[in-house]
């Protein structure tokens, strides 16, 4: 007796079992990124680049968003109005009555700046560029 196995009428994993799986790879992958450590010592430049796309959008993002939410709400409080401010060099005109909520900026190197060295912080640590000058592990 012989028995055939045809791949196209084999039972295929679950949903379940090939998530789980798919899962357990990646995590084996990332822990194996420095194994043998002596043959793979290189930066990871992928890591970097993620890592430095979140640190510097989404936290001066957030921070914006914070800082003005806050001045319309102390602008409420006061009673409505005009009210001139400035974040990080950069001038913001807050326009709160009972039937406008409105802002007026311009751009500003204040925030770049800010962004550009978080930038460039994250990747550096995200990417473990100091490897590039490492010596023999």
């Amino acid at each position: 007796m012989t028995t055939t196995h045809d791949p196209a009428t084999a039972d295929r994993p679950r949903l379940r079992d090939r998530v789980r799986l798919t899962w357990w790879l990646l995590r084996f992958d990332v822990a194996m990124q420095d194994h043998p450590a002596r043959v793979s010592r290189r930066p990871r430049w992928t890591g970097g680049a993620v890592l430095a796309g979140l640190i510097a959008i989404l936290p001066p993002g957030y921070m914006w968003i914070a800082w003005q939410m806050g001045a319309f709400s102390a602008v409420a409080e006061m009673g409505g109005g005009t009210v001139d401010l400035s974040r990080l060099g950069v001038p913001a005109t807050l326009t709160r009555t009972d039937d406008t909520i409105s802002m007026h900026t311009t751009a500003g190197w204040g925030p770049v700046a800010l962004s550009g060295a978080l930038c460039l912080v994250a990747f550096a640590l995200g990417s473990r560029s100091w490897r590039l000058w490492g010596g023999a592990a």
